[in-house]
């Protein structure tokens, strides 16, 4: 199975919650 890796992110902007999230499954290989 490739390794993936799940990100989220939350930050502010203008007093306002942005929450970002996503998954990276194209990792180079050999890592």
């Amino acid at each position: 199975k490739p390794l993936a890796m799940r990100i989220r992110i939350a930050y502010k902007v203008n007093n306002q919650e942005v929450l970002e999230q996503g998954q990276i499954n194209n990792f180079p290989p050999g890592l």
